[in-house]
């Protein structure tokens, strides 16, 4: 009674079958001459899309609305920020006396040093340059600013030095020896700014005291150390001096700035 319908494909028929393959998922064979897939080279390498060689460089319009930008950019940059600058005008304040009397008598002690130890003991040393003054101005009437703190002061004085000396040693011994040492300061001047700012050591009168110690023709002879010496003295005492009299000093006056602001 049960019938067995026959089956619509017999499994020889299943089994000679090509199987289908979409068309999206088609396998290119390398080499292939009949293939036309696009990205692939008659060798079976893929090809790169052509980079148009004139995109990368801009075109003139773009450079010159650049430059343009630019100017009016640096322009503007020349006007300053625009703040209002305090009026010049006397201020009815004993503060000015102080800083005289701090500056002044901070200035003596280093002058003091000199006269009354090195020279008169006839040794070739020295306690003063004129850097110290513009760090005494810092000092005693900037005591808030980054580059009037001890790490400056100190630190700003070395890397001037170090430089200076370095640089002195250097060129001193060049045919042209005027150029050559004219060329070493400013040398020095530069690479020591580049370290206190990298270091965040800035002190500005450390980069006179590169000046000051690259034009040095003769310091200390009698100790043969190539004028390092000069580190120590003037340089690092100096630095300590104005550092000590403006910690003492600028806080023995209530009205005055905490000094120093930072350590």
């Amino acid at each position: 009674m049960n019938q067995h319908r026959p089956r619509s494909t017999s499994m020889s028929s299943r089994r000679g079958a090509s199987p289908m393959r979409h068309p999206a998922t088609a396998v290119v064979v390398a080499g292939d001459a009949t293939s036309t897939a696009a990205p692939y080279g008659d060798d079976g390498g893929r090809k790169l899309p052509l980079q148009d060689s004139q995109s990368s460089s801009p075109s003139p319009d773009t450079v010159v609305s650049k430059a343009q930008q630019w100017w009016a950019t640096y322009l503007t940059r020349l006007k300053g920020e625009g703040r209002v600058a305090p009026s010049i005008r006397p201020v009815a304040s004993i503060d000015p006396l102080v800083t005289v009397f701090l500056s002044g008598g901070t200035l003596f002690i280093l002058v003091a040093i000199q006269v009354w130890g090195f020279s008169r003991h006839s040794i070739g040393l020295s306690s003063m340059i004129t850097a110290f003054g513009a760090s005494s101005g810092m000092v005693f009437g900037a005591t808030q600013v980054h580059a009037s703190q001890p790490r400056g002061v100190i630190g700003g004085f070395l890397i001037g030095g170090i430089f200076g000396i370095t640089s002195n040693n250097i060129f001193r011994h060049a045919p042209q020896q005027d150029i050559a040492m004219a060329l070493g300061a400013a040398l020095s001047v530069a690479c020591a700014l580049t370290v206190m700012k990298v270091t965040s050591l800035i002190h500005p009168p450390g980069c006179s005291a590169a000046i000051f110690s690259a034009y040095l023709m003769s310091y200390n002879q009698e100790f043969q150390d190539e004028g390092y010496i000069f580190l120590v003295t003037p340089l690092l005492l100096g630095a300590l001096v104005l550092v000590v009299c403006g910690w003492l000093g600028n806080n023995a006056f209530p009205w005055r700035k905490h000094y120093p602001s930072e350590w």
